[in-house]
């Protein structure tokens, strides 16, 4: 009678300990995909920031360039500025590599795959005092790999 009480016993600590190990691995495997998304979420985020940085970069750049213009009375004219890249190509087609290679301007301190471009408008709302006003309107767009070997921008 005791060597079958100890066989079911055995029986029984064999399942409890299959049942604990599929247990922890699946808190193991929750615990893993939670860390990938995060981890893609942080370089999406770092991503759009870098992008919104390297407009505002154009955007500098381009008022520095512009008040250069008005500075030495120099013509400023709607449309692309010459050196700023192609703004409605580069908007256009910024999820496209080549693309964005061929419209944009690069800034090499932020990597190669960053660039921007920025093209000027002219808005007039009655108010300008002497002459015409312009807009500036700045795009700045991002690649990068993160680290799952997808890429974001």
């Amino acid at each position: 009678m005791q060597s079958g009480k100890c066989q079911n016993e055995s029986g029984m600590a064999i399942i409890m300990t299959v049942f604990v190990a599929l247990f922890l691995l699946a808190i193991a495997l929750a615990y893993i995909v939670c860390s990938k998304n995060s981890l893609n979420q942080s370089h999406l985020s770092q991503g759009k920031v870098k992008g919104v940085v390297v407009a505002e970069a154009g955007m500098e750049r381009a008022l520095w360039y512009l008040q250069n213009r008005a500075d030495n009375d120099q013509e400023i004219t709607e449309g692309n500025i010459s050196g700023f890249g192609k703004y409605d190509e580069l908007l256009k087609g910024y999820k496209d590599k080549a693309e964005a290679r061929e419209y944009g301007v690069i800034i090499p301190e932020m990597g190669t795959n960053t660039r921007y471009a920025a093209r000027t408008v002219e808005e007039s709302d009655g108010d300008a005092e002497n002459g015409k006003e312009m807009a500036i309107y700045v795009i700045g767009v991002t690649r990068q790999a993160n680290p799952m070997g997808e890429e974001v921008s």
